[in-house]
Formats: structure tokens, C-alpha cells, sequence
């Protein structure tokens, strides 16, 4: 997959952007790491995370918090602003959270099951 190389900072990301942002964002790192292992990088351009493989990234705007959850799965969920399916067994679902209480139960149980997915365990369930 296509990449940008290079060594990117996270204070980088928030520099000039609303405090809810950064609230937001340690939210969803917050239930992403309740998940298990996990590796958080820093790009260019976004917060990608990974186990296996990449299975959520943030992108850390002036008053929000853009981000996508790859999935093996459609989810059908007014949170998701768009859905793009990709091969048979993936489906990037993004969303746009403008504060942390964006990120509630029932959203941390979207990103256990996009977790599952970058373990590439969704085969075996």
C-alpha cells in the first residue's frame, strides 16, 4: 500500500487545532487501546493504527476529528459519513467527530470488530 516515509510527530497534528479535537482523538486512541496491542504512527497526513495491518487512521482538523475504521463488514450507522468498499472483505468506514462524546459504546464496539479485522482474525469467526 501506498505511504508517505518519513518521521512525523503527533504534537504536529494538534498544533492550531481546537482542544476538543485533541480530546477527541485521545478518546478513540483511548478504545483502540483497549483492544489490545496496537502500534500508533504518526504520517504526514494522518494517525494511522496497526496490528497486522492498518485497521483505523485519524486526521486531526482546525475543529474536528476525521478518521476511518476498515471493517470486514457494511455498517449501516448515521456516524459513517461514507462507506467504500474495497476487494471483498474490507469496507472503510469514515466518520467526523467534532467532540469525545462522539466515541461511545456502541462506537467502541465498531472499533473492536475494525481492530478484529486488522489482526486478520475476521476470517476465522
Amino acid at each position: 500500500m501506498s505511504h508517505s516515509c518519513g518521521r512525523w510527530d503527533l504534537e504536529d497534528h494538534f498544533r492550531g487545532k481546537a482542544s476538543a479535537v485533541r480530546d477527541a482523538f485521545n478518546r478513540l486512541r483511548e478504545l483502540i487501546e483497549a483492544c489490545g496491542p496496537v502500534e500508533m504512527i504518526p504520517q504526514k497526513t494522518r494517525i494511522v493504527f496497526l496490528t497486522r495491518m492498518r485497521f483505523a487512521a485519524a486526521m486531526p482538523r482546525t475543529a474536528w476529528l476525521d478518521g476511518h475504521l476498515n471493517l470486514a463488514r457494511e455498517i449501516r450507522d448515521p456516524r459513517f459519513t461514507k462507506v467504500i468498499r474495497y476487494g471483498p472483505a474490507t469496507y472503510t468506514h469514515s466518520f467526523r467527530a467534532h467532540d469525545a462524546s462522539f466515541f461511545d459504546t456502541k462506537f467502541a464496539a465498531f472499533v473492536r470488530e475494525s481492530y478484529i479485522r486488522g489482526r486478520q482474525e475476521h476470517r476465522n469467526t
